[in-house]
């Protein structure tokens, strides 16, 4: 069980790196462009931004390569590394027959889907 424990630890570890990595490389590329196509840097900054970054207008944000897509990419990478690690410990739970933890991950895995797709539509 120590091969399925490294596993959950090199992803947690590499989802972070990676996000780090994006939303690093989005600012960059954010002041290097000066903002994004039709809004300056100061009004993608700004609280009252016209920047849509809903989660369901996800696949819409790449119709155009800008520095906030990047940013936008490394934070979704972000939110889904703790997904990954409840996925790997169900896995980890069905192989062991562990009954009752395996339930509870799943529930955690439902929880966090309805967080993430079903209220933002709300």
């Amino acid at each position: 069980m120590r091969d399925i424990e490294d596993w959950i630890s090199y992803s947690l570890i590499t989802g972070v790196i990676i996000s780090i990595v994006l939303i690093s490389a989005g600012v960059i590329l954010l002041f290097i462009q000066g903002g994004i196509p039709g809004i300056p840097l100061y009004g993608v900054a700004n609280v009252h931004s016209n920047v849509n970054t809903k989660t369901y207008n996800f696949f819409e944000a790449y119709s155009h390569f800008s520095g906030v897509t990047l940013i936008y990419t490394g934070l979704v990478v972000l939110i889904f590394t703790p997904i990954s690690r409840v996925i790997l410990l169900i896995g980890k739970f069905a192989a062991v027959r562990d009954r009752l933890y395996l339930v509870l991950s799943i529930i955690v895995l439902v929880n966090l889907f309805i967080a993430i797709i079903i209220i933002p539509h709300m």
